[in-house]
């Protein structure tokens, strides 16, 4: 199950051919800060959770995308592994932007490494994909090992709308 929310999220891009080199010089691509956090939604894949949570962005940049950050705390030791995917944008951006192809996915995160308070988690992308400046874009944060009620990844959200 998917659902589309206000995250609190940070978007990098790079244009490097050294990932250690383009990781050290990711520049902000889109950025709002966890000082906005009012609400908060849990990964799970036991209904009624979602796997998957949304935000929609815009490129400034003809960069190569390195990392992207998702304001997360895990809940109840979740186990298994975290990923950030960065998909095509469709639908009106602002009013019921859609993810409608997978681009790009970020190395796995272990979830047992996401501390139990909230904090910016950063997912490392292999530099592959380049973003194309003015275009709009999806990313999400996917969680999808967890199975019990009682256990998951919480995501930092802005609930007044401020983003889509």
């Amino acid at each position: 199950m998917k659902k589309w929310l206000y995250v609190l999220l940070l978007v990098v891009g790079v244009y490097s051919q050294n990932l250690r080199e383009a990781l050290a010089s990711c520049d902000v691509v889109d950025f709002y800060s966890e000082s906005n956090y009012t609400t908060d939604e849990r990964l799970t894949t036991d209904p009624p959770g979602y796997s998957k949570i949304y935000q929609s962005f815009q490129s400034d940049t003809d960069n190569a995308i390195c990392k992207a950050g998702f304001y997360l705390k895990n809940v109840n030791s979740a186990t298994g592994n975290v990923y950030a995917e960065l998909w095509s944008h469709s639908g009106t951006f602002g009013t019921n932007s859609v993810g409608s192809s997978l681009l790009a996915t970020s190395y796995p995160v272990d979830a047992s490494s996401i501390g139990s308070s909230f904090s910016m988690v950063d997912f490392t992308f292999d530099g592959s994909y380049h973003l194309v400046n003015g275009t709009y874009y999806v990313i999400a944060v996917m969680y999808n090992s967890g199975s019990h009620p009682s256990t998951g990844i919480q995501v930092g959200e802005d609930s007044s709308g401020g983003l889509s």
